[in-house]
């Protein structure tokens, strides 16, 4: 009887250790000023990557239970790192995010031209 009883108990944790508990991460990429949803961001945790649709969702599956960063870039944009967001079983998570222009000045250009005889 103990034998059986040890028996089971092994095998019950190692099926649980066995399931990859993962969930998914997903939510809306938007310009900070105009609040306009910004297509074709990149959302990076870990390996995987997704890229927003044209309404600014985005949808990244089967993400580990833990603590992960997420990375966001898209030309035009500063790049924004979101660093220890929770992924629990209980429910999706939810990253909504407002990025902001990355405005850069370039110094003066001078073009110039001189008449050329053929």
């Amino acid at each position: 009887m103990k034998n059986t009883l040890i028996m089971l108990l092994i095998l019950s944790g190692k099926i649980l250790s066995a399931q990859n508990l993962t969930q998914t991460v997903k939510g809306v990429i938007t310009d900070k000023i105009s609040e306009k949803p910004l297509q074709g961001a990149v959302i990076t945790i870990a390996e995987k990557k997704a890229i927003s649709n044209n309404n600014g969702n985005y949808v990244l599956k089967n993400i580990a239970i833990g603590r992960i960063t997420i990375s966001i870039t898209i030309t035009g944009y500063k790049p924004v790192v979101i660093p220890e967001v929770l992924v629990t079983t209980g429910k999706e998570v939810v990253v909504d995010v407002a990025l902001e222009q990355d405005v850069k000045v370039l110094a003066d250009v001078t073009v110039s031209s001189s008449k050329t005889k053929k």
